[in-house]
């Protein structure tokens, strides 16, 4: 059987001309930093500072480190970077304090609330399920199939060229307790970071709370180390190489990052990188529920 090649030539021909709704327009190169024009009348500091994060806003970071260490200063100032410098979108899932300036507040209620917009899934079959069954296997089930539905439709654009916080990661990924809806959620989310265009910082206390899921997907580990008045260092360690050309594994040294807490900054008119975030954050003291008697 001979191959008419010369047909084939003309078939691709009319389906560009006349079916241009079957081909993925993707944008190309869809990694662009557009660095703010203001920061080009600050000083060196602030300019050498720019080249740093321009080699590291993509990606998934797990930032440990005890109380105190620098971790809230250290993911809150690279947030205010990532939207002062590159006009990336600021996802928090805790509010910050006013300094900060605009964010887009994310956590287990503003979830829910985009979840019931998707054909009342939420309102209707899930919540009928949930009275039903003690379990609640199909449950979970059914709000997995929700979540990964909407990440793929809403909420693709609205992680688009972002930058997220997320201020205690074992809420949503310790591992007693995997199933947790957030935690399913993120993971979704996790998998497809370079479509996205997302840098996802995550901190925590120590690694070893958290569920095995969560490092799959990891670009780099920050563990930040006290030095006292407020000098802390981040030690990143990079599971793989990101930038524009792609990303690949790597097994390199670590590098030493300065979190100096205290000290004014130009970009904040004098503000300190503790200004961004409340250190008595109400979140680590809530008492769930199921703990309190009587309930």
């Amino acid at each position: 059987m001979s191959v008419d090649f010369d047909k084939i030539k003309e078939m691709d021909k009319i389906w560009r001309e006349e079916k241009p709704e079957a081909f993925d327009a993707s944008p190309d190169g869809m990694w662009k930093d557009e660095i703010n024009p203001d920061i080009y009348n600050m000083s060196s500091d602030v300019l050498d500072d720019v080249s740093y994060w321009k080699n590291h806003q993509r990606g998934i970071w797990l930032v440990t480190g005890g109380v105190g260490s620098g971790k809230s200063a250290l993911i809150y100032s690279a947030a205010f970077k990532g939207k002062f410098y590159f006009g990336r979108k600021p996802i928090l899932d805790t509010r910050p304090a006013e300094p900060f300036g605009y964010y887009h507040l994310f956590n287990q209620q503003t979830y829910i609330k985009m979840l019931e917009q998707m054909n009342g899934v939420i309102e209707g079959e899930l919540n009928a399920e949930l009275k039903r069954t003690k379990n609640g296997e199909k449950a979970s089930s059914l709000l997995e199939q929700a979540t990964h539905e909407w990440l793929q439709t809403e909420g693709e654009s609205y992680f688009q060229h972002s930058v997220m916080v997320l201020d205690e990661l074992k809420r949503y990924h310790d591992k007693r307790r995997p199933h947790n809806p957030m935690g399913l959620l993120l993971s979704d989310l996790y998998v497809i970071w370079r479509h996205l265009d997302i840098l996802v910082l995550g901190a925590t206390t120590d690694r070893d709370y958290l569920d095995l899921r969560v490092f799959k997907e990891l670009t780099a580990e920050a563990r930040c180390v006290s030095w006292g008045s407020g000098n802390c260092w981040a030690y990143i360690h990079k599971v793989k190489s990101v930038s524009t050309k792609g990303v690949v594994e790597v097994d390199s040294v670590p590098q030493y990052y300065p979190v100096n807490v205290f000290t004014p900054r130009e970009i904040l008119d004098g503000k300190a990188w503790k200004d961004l975030y409340n250190t008595t954050n109400l979140i680590s003291m809530k008492v769930p529920k199921s703990m309190k008697r009587g309930e």
